[in-house]
């Protein structure tokens, strides 16, 4: 299983960079949260926000970062989407104070408030190929936030999107919207991913389609594919080339 980022590894990362990674981490678990009060999802999803202003230094909406990590935290108890989310704004405060007084412990806190809701982020997944799941695409994040070369800590470093149309790219390393779904449709929509992406063994099967047509082949790996699942297996994945069909399959381990 990935491990996540440590407290001295994200000191490589800039202020921005840190928020950034926080604010990602709070964008996975929010599509779980769905309060009966609406006034809730606009706290999570306004404590989000601050921390993704904060990472591109986009300074056209003047908020008050302090108020909204104070509302972020009353609420925090009751899903931990809205936990997340208050640390990334908490870590947006902390950079803020950090930079303004240069302040070495605000820079810590910073970076505390991180490593909470990366750790609060993986633990929300009670599947475990979810948790998984979750912890790989954080380390990516981490990674590639790294690679950017953004800045040192305890810098502000350059401005960074922590969206999905941002460098970082799709919060899910499927590109696919996971959340949401059941553990064995989850288990079914990223078997091929986690073998591919996270070094899992797996079975690779090579077929010569020989003087097949494609839709023939076609219809023969569908009805293969839909035999293993209806004897509880998660399916195949196809893809072609211009001389083999390769299908796979995830291998327990």
């Amino acid at each position: 299983m990935p491990i996540l980022p440590t407290e001295d590894e994200l000191k490589q990362l800039p202020l921005r960079a840190i928020v950034a990674y926080a604010a990602r981490c709070a964008r996975r678990v929010q599509p779980d949260f769905q309060p009966k009060e609406d006034r809730y999802v606009a706290v999570v999803r306004e404590a989000i926000v601050c921390a993704e202003n904060f990472a591109r230094a986009d300074e056209s909406k003047r908020v008050d970062v302090a108020t909204i990590a104070a509302e972020a935290y009353r609420i925090s108890r009751i899903h931990v989407a809205a936990a997340t989310a208050y640390y990334a704004a908490d870590a947006t405060r902390h950079s803020i104070a950090a930079v303004r007084d240069s302040s070495a412990e605000a820079a810590e806190k910073t970076v505390n408030a991180a490593l909470a809701a990366a750790m609060l982020t993986a633990d929300a997944a009670p599947p475990n190929d979810r948790k998984e799941f979750v912890m790989a695409a954080a380390v990516r994040d981490y990674q590639n936030l790294v690679s950017l070369g953004l800045g040192s800590f305890p810098e502000p470093g350059k401005p960074v999107d922590a969206s999905e149309k941002g460098p970082l790219g799709w919060f899910w390393p499927t590109h696919e919207r996971l959340a949401g779904l059941s553990p064995r449709e989850f288990r079914r929509s990223t078997a091929h991913v986690r073998a591919r992406e996270m070094s899992l063994p797996g079975i690779e099967v090579f077929i010569d389609p020989g003087k097949a047509s494609k839709e023939v082949v076609q219809a023969v790996l569908e009805s293969l594919s839909d035999l293993h699942r209806a004897t509880e297996g998660l399916g195949l994945e196809f893809a072609a080339d211009e001389l083999y069909v390769f299908a796979t399959e995830e291998a327990p381990t």
